[in-house]
């Protein structure tokens, strides 16, 4: 079977606790913000499809949670990524200075993953401790392909972050 597309596809979400992972994913997929903040556990999977060409391609979304607790069974989640979107709080320094921890452990367990980093809640502009300009050099630094800042809450940036990242997956992996 040499040459065979494939049609499945793992995306992980990394990042700290509370960054806003699991409202970008429900806010993709659903078009819907849940105020309620309810910590992830471990992990919580989501499946989108895409009808191409007449083919149907499914992307698996990892929300990996983001407590130190639960450190030890990243590896295990990491393992066979094919892209990465490494999320941080634009009102939060510490979860943008965290993205060097997170960065390093995925590229122990997933170094060919395509990486995205995501600074996200910008609805909280009056808030923000780290800059756009500070995202795009930690970017540029790690190498990640793309840098998007986005709010889970109003949806801005949403669809693009997940539509490039989508199309990265896509050429990089010769899917298109």
């Amino acid at each position: 079977m040499a040459n065979q597309k494939r049609t499945t596809y793992k995306i992980v979400m990394l990042g700290d606790g509370a960054v806003g992972k699991t409202s970008l994913i429900k806010q993709y997929i659903t078009h819907t913000f849940s105020e309620n903040y309810l910590a992830t556990i471990g992990i919580q999977m989501s499946v989108k499809e895409y009808r191409i060409q007449n083919e149907t391609i499914k992307v698996m979304f990892w929300d990996i949670a983001g407590q130190q607790a639960f450190s030890r069974v990243h590896p295990l989640y990491f393992q066979g990524a094919d892209a990465a979107i490494l999320v941080y709080d634009i009102t939060r320094r510490t979860t943008f200075e965290n993205i060097d921890f997170w960065y390093k452990r995925l590229m122990t367990y997933a170094p060919n993953a395509i990486l995205i980093l995501c600074g996200n809640k910008i609805d909280l502009a009056n808030k923000r401790v780290v800059t756009r300009l500070e995202g795009q050099y930690k970017a540029k630094d790690f190498k990640m392909r793309y840098f998007v800042e986005t709010s889970a809450k109003t949806g801005e940036g949403v669809d693009e972050l997940f539509e490039i990242l989508f199309e990265l997956v896509q050429i990089l992996t010769g899917n298109i």
